[in-house]
């Protein structure tokens, strides 16, 4: 007899995605309301910004955000290194 039952195991599942989907949305809206203003097309809006967010977790385009974000501001590159310490390496 297992120790832990499977609808055990989808709960778990079930509240780690809704509390990252969270984390998502307040890192994004965070983003939104520091640097919307300076760079509108990474960041100039909630989808947007979303997006972009999730390319930093994933690592994808990560050369091209560092290279455009080390010119413009290292308080951006901080926050981004925060969200991906957030997500990749809380796990």
């Amino acid at each position: 007899m297992p120790l832990v039952s499977l609808g055990s195991w989808l709960e778990f599942f079930y509240v780690k995605f809704y509390i990252e989907i969270h984390n998502l949305d307040i890192f994004a809206v965070a983003s939104v309301l520091l640097w919307g203003d300076r760079d509108p097309e990474f960041f100039g809006g909630l989808g947007t910004a979303i997006v972009r967010l999730f390319q930093v977790i994933t690592l994808d385009r990560w050369s091209e955000m560092y290279t455009k974000y080390s010119e413009i501001s290292v308080w951006i590159m901080a926050f981004l290194v925060i969200i991906l310490e957030t997500f990749v390496f809380e796990k």
